[in-house]
């Protein structure tokens, strides 16, 4: 065909390059930095190097006091240098030569109370330069076996909710560690490893892509991340932990984990296995589809807030205490884990990093749904649903991320990762449907349903990265690759009945094997050169085209009673489906900096043609073609008013291509009651998208401020039609009974999310606090059809919270917070079915060391929500508490005494509004038991001079 001609052609086009570009001058920075007054070098400060594009590299200072950058291009730079206790340096540079030594750089302290022989200094809590926030971890007390997890709790801005770690009112997404990849995207892993006392300091900025930190062109693709910076004299050495516990009701947990640092090398190996929810993995590595059956669901594959705020989802858990439960999950899950991450130096010139990571998860679930649809002429349908379910996922996680310079001029990053995933599903349901007030029974349904799936996610990212010898003169492109695989079959023996007007009813029994089977890949390259204008300005050109293609093949096969086996192809419920998705977009950006170095605007222009063919091989030939162009605007301005403030502003335009299974045109009856299929008429949907940041933070006085608002609108959004049969109606060519309903994707105008969040931070000094406010409110209209009737979901969400923590001693640790959110949800077609819902949540966590090594631990969690469905308004107490005693030599073992849910009332209920129902639930969770743990800790670290890594640690991006 010839879009795949002028495809391979590219890639030969790009595989002709000369790799023999003009190479440049090699620039590179050093010094030492002392104490002025006791004329000894200071080891482990912080050294900033900012360049004129706004992109900034770290490192600290070894044992000798030494730093060095290298491999930097000709260029102006403002180098800082920060340390607890000291007076900050700036100094401008501009490299002329090739090595610029700054020889010795003395810091003055700060403000020094001088005792006997004591030094007492006390240093900043945090700085911020551009977009990214240092906090010092040596201002926030934490008890002696913390976890870096309970040290980043008590930092201004960061909040721990569930086990997701939020800054700055957003989900990080990735934790480094010195500046390097750790388990891949996994936060959890990283932040319940490492032990507090490890930790320098933490930063959390905005990474970007690492095309777009090469070019210093923003391309949107911004990942909230955190970076753990190690201190210098932990660098050498050996430490971690292993625990045993167990309890009764025959809970039990174990695990260990040990890390070795020598350097620039680090190898971390962890092992888990508990049956009482504690996880210490990301929920990506569990599989996406649960292999269907009773839930009904979203065509667009889950929680409405999976696409940033469309609908409402709200999870009131009690368990999620940090002791003990790790997440929102249903159910009670035993879970095994093993992990190694591996990363290092090779020569010079290699920076290299790679993990391991395998879990096993069995989850048993018992739920009970009551679901609210929404239906014209104040009429409303609703669907009751009980479920027990066992799922067993393994998964393995492969990640590995190699970066080499060749020479100052020319470098390459591969970044592959590999997921297999295997699950097991076995799901039984019993199902009713009732209409009106009266509650008229119109269908109810027992099913069982088993699935099996078996696939793999394969990327991979090839950047080379070319630097001439004219200042701001690059060229770069990145090759993207990723390959999917799905295997599953899936079982469903049903027993339907559906009840008449006129008292009778019919009964429709389905035994069916359905083998199901897609698979897809994607090819992708995107080439960006770069060229100064002058002294403040450059431009970008750029070229990117992609290509996918998935291939989906279902097939339904009902059960021969004479021959007994699965011999009957059900035609309606089987489809051979095949999409192809060929994008080329070409465009042109324009960067403008002031020379004070306050402003830094960025404009841009790309057209985007995009082609999607859609060729159905069964049950009937035929194709569906598609072309769209579209033109693609961007604008960024990012303003500092001084070293303490500053404001962004992005906007930015994208499409959305449908994905196979939106677009598979097949029914899906794994739930009788509810089917689904998709659509082949599908459109890509456009969007609009906006936001505005506004930092503030005071070093001195150790208070900072954050807002945020977002404004997203969607062109040919893809929503989700709704036919609700009130008579017996054929829905492709299958029986849709009375009160059954189908869904199906199709394109809308009108979606809109609007969103705001803002966060001030505080300290209380008279009495060693810090305190955290935060308020949000946020909107969102969702387009709908249901019975053909285009329905407005119109969300309001009002949120706000407070929360003081202790920063005393070691000894003492406490914190107390509060949280309110209010929502309002109204829709046009179904009034009555308006309401408000409020979720309060309470805390109070106590760590306290007292006489001879005993640790007394406290944590009360208070519940309340109302607004909700009958049985589901329910407020509850979840108490825990341990007493334990440190042990052996430098107290580095203990013996615990644990009781969850000290009340007996731990709770699960969530409640989930979409633009076509409401839906309650309830699941069921761990309930009272007592826990007994032994835990040792080990530390040895050498005193020997740790290298630095050749590049500097950490790279905001």
């Amino acid at each position: 065909m010839p879009k795949n001609l002028s495809l391979v052609a590219f890639f030969l086009f790009v595989g002709l390059i000369p790799n023999t570009l003009i190479a440049q001058n090699i620039f590179q920075i050093s010094g030492i930095v002392f104490d002025e007054t006791t004329k000894k070098p200071l080891s482990g400060a912080t050294i900033s190097l900012i360049s004129r594009q706004a992109s900034t590299q770290f490192t600290t200072t070894d044992q000798a006091g030494k730093f060095e950058f290298k491999n930097l291009n000709a260029s102006r730079f403002l180098l800082k240098i920060t340390f607890i206790g000291f007076e900050d340096i700036q100094m401008p540079l501009t490299l002329d030569q090739a090595n610029t030594n700054l020889g010795n750089i003395n810091l003055k302290p700060k403000s020094a109370t001088l005792g006997e022989v004591k030094i007492e200094a006390k240093g900043s809590t945090a700085t911020q330069k551009n977009d990214t926030v240092q906090y010092n971890a040596g201002s926030f007390k934490v008890e002696k076996d913390a976890t870096s997890e309970d040290l980043i709790r008590k930092m201004p801005s960061v909040v721990v909710e569930n086990g997701q770690v939020k800054a700055q009112g957003e989900n990080v997404q990735k934790v480094l560690v010195d500046g390097k990849e750790f388990f891949g995207n996994d936060p959890s892993t990283a932040l319940k490893t490492l032990p507090a006392e490890v930790v320098e300091s933490v930063q959390v900025f905005d990474q970007l892509g690492d095309q777009a930190f090469f070019t210093g062109f923003d391309d949107g693709n911004r990942t909230k991340t955190m970076n753990i910076i190690t201190k210098a004299s932990k660098r050498n050495g050996n430490f971690g932990k292993i625990y045993a516990g167990y309890g009764s009701q025959e809970r039990y947990e174990s695990g260990a984990n040990f890390n070795y640092f020598k350097g620039n090398k680090k190898i971390t190996l962890l092992a888990m296995s508990n049956n009482i929810n504690q996880q210490n993995f990301a929920f990506q590595d569990l599989f996406s589809a649960t292999g269907g059956g009773g839930q009904g669901g979203m065509m667009r594959g889950g929680s409405p807030m999976m696409r940033g705020g469309g609908g409402m989802n709200m999870r009131m858990m009690g368990g999620g205490v940090s002791n003990f439960i790790v997440g929102n999950q249903n159910g009670i899950t035993q879970t095994h884990v093993v992990g190694i991450n591996y990363s290092d130096v090779i020569g010079k010139k290699t920076n290299f990093s790679s993990s391991y990571f395998f879990n096993w998860t069995d989850n048993r679930n018992n739920q009970i749904t009551d679901r609210n649809t929404f239906l014209a002429n104040n009429t409303s349908q609703n669907y009751n649903q009980s479920l027990i379910s066992e799922a067993k996922n393994q998964n393995h996680r492969f990640n590995l991320r190699l970066e080499h310079k060749f020479d100052t001029a020319n470098t390459i990053i591969l970044s592959p990762r590999l997921t297999v995933q295997q699950y097991d599903g076995d799901q039984n349901t019993q199902a009713k449907t009732t209409i009106g007030i009266e509650n008229t029974a119109l269908n109810q349904t027992e099913n069982q349903t088993k699935t099996k799936n078996l696939g793999y996610n394969f990327s991979n990212d090839l950047l080379y990265k070319h630097a001439f010898r004219k200042k701001g003169r690059t060229f770069s492109i990145n090759l993207n690759t990723q390959a999917n695989s799905r295997q599953s079959e899936t079982f469903l023996l049903a027993n339907n009945t559906f009840f008449k007007s006129n008292q009778t009813k019919d009964s429709l029994n389905i035994d069916q094997k359905s083998p199901n089977q897609t698979q897809g890949y994607t090819l992708g390259t995107n080439v960006a050169i770069t060229e100064m204008l002058s002294k403040n300005s450059q431009i970008q050109v750029d070229y990117n085209i992609s290509y996918t293609k998935n291939d989906a093949d279902k097939r339904t096969f009902n059960y021969d009673f004479i021959n007994y086996q699965y011999a009957f192809l059900d035609t309606n419920l089987s489809n051979v489906f095949v999409n192809d998705y060929l994008a080329n977009r070409i465009g042109g950006s324009y960067r403008y900096r002031d020379n004070a170095q306050k402003m830094l605007l960025s404009v841009g222009i790309a057209y985007q043609n995009a082609q999607l063919i859609n060729e159905q091989a069964f049950p009937k030939s035929d194709s569906f073609n598609k072309i769209f162009d579209n033109i693609l605007p961007n604008a960024s301005l990012q303003y500092t008013f001084s070293k303490k403030k500053n404001v962004r502003i992005n906007y930015r335009t994208s499409t959305n291509a449908p994905s196979v299974s939106q677009l598979q045109n097949v029914i899906d009856n794994s739930n009788p009651l509810n089917l689904r299929t998709g659509n082949a008429d599908l459109k890509q949907e456009y969007s609009h998208n906006i936001t505005i940041r506004y930092a503030f933070n005071d070093a001195q006085k150790s208070t900072s401020f954050f807002a945020v608002a977002n404004l997203i609108q969607t062109q040919n959004y893809i929503a989700n039609a709704n036919i609700v049969a009130k008579r017996d109606t054929l829905v492709k060519g299958v029986l849709l009974n009375r009160g059954s309903q189908i869904s199906l994707p199709i394109n809308v105008d009108g979606y809109f999310n609007a969103r705001t969040f803002a966060m001030y931070a505080f300290p209380i000094a008279v009495l060693k606090l810090n305190a955290n406010l935060n308020s949000g409110l946020s909107y969102s209209r969702i387009p709908s059809l249901i019975n053909n009737t285009p329905n407005l979901s119109n969300t309001y969400n009002l949120n706000s919270g407070v929360s003081v923590g202790s920063n005393i001693s070691e000894k003492i640790d406490f914190s107390v917070a509060y949280n309110l959110t209010y929502n309002i949800v109204k829709n046009s077609i179904q009034t009555q079915t308006n309401g408000n819902f409020v979720n309060q949540s309470a805390n109070a966590r106590l760590n306290w060391t007292f006489w001879k090594g005993i640790v007394f631990r406290n944590e009360i969690n208070f519940t309340a929500y109302s607004g909700l469905g009958d049985g589901f308004n329910q407020s509850f107490v979840l108490w825990n508490a341990s007493i334990a005693k440190k042990i052996f030599k430098n107290e580095v073992g203990e013996i615990k005494l644990s009781v969850f849910d000290l009340l007996n009332q731990n709770n699960q209920i969530s409640r989930n509004a979409t633009e076509t129902y409401i839906e309650d639930s309830q699941s069921n969770v761990l309930t009272h038991y007592l826990m007994l743990t032994f835990t040792y800790n080990f530390r040895k670290f050498n005193a020997s001079p740790t290298p630095n890594t050749p590049n500097g640690l950490p790279v905001p991006r």
